[in-house]
């Protein structure tokens, strides 16, 4: 866990809005939200990992199958960030409220990509970019959603 986190860091200010608030992942490009999924629950994971670190535990947190499942989706999608780099695609992290992103969820039904991810940078808390995607992440950020950045389009 600890490899992953570090490769975030943190774009924007925190807002402080109301309400329940979770955190989301996926991916973004020129043409809007390609993922977004709720983050698991990896407070057990870490835990097992401070308790391994200080010698307290012959187990750490590796074993956590959402664990393993969240360090595995982190890891494709910066290998598909990384190879289809023309569409500037960024690795992102929010937290938002459990309100606005059952918006964004809906948007993503009605297959309103670009709408997405500009309710995503309007009402994010915190924005948190990957880094190692193989060009800037936070410039990419900042000029997306734009269509008429894919060569292909």
């Amino acid at each position: 866990m600890k490899r992953i986190v570090k490769r975030f860091s943190t774009f924007n200010e925190s807002r402080g809005q109301s309400g329940e608030s979770s955190w989301y992942y996926g991916i973004a490009d020129c043409h809007g939200v390609e993922s977004f999924m709720k983050e698991p629950d990896l407070n057990r994971a870490v835990n097992m990992d401070k308790l391994k670190a200080l010698g307290l535990s012959d187990t750490g947190g590796e074993d956590e199958p959402n664990k393993k499942a969240y360090g595995g989706n982190l890891g494709m999608m910066l290998m598909r960030c990384k190879f289809n780099s023309q569409r500037h695609p960024v690795v992102y992290r929010v937290k938002m409220s459990d309100d606005m992103a059952s918006t964004v969820e809906e948007m993503l039904a009605d297959g309103d990509y670009s709408d997405a991810l500009i309710a995503i940078k309007d009402y994010a808390e915190e924005v948190q970019i990957a880094r190692g995607q193989g060009t800037n992440p936070e410039k990419a950020w900042k000029m997306i959603p734009n269509p008429d950045l894919d060569p292909f389009h």
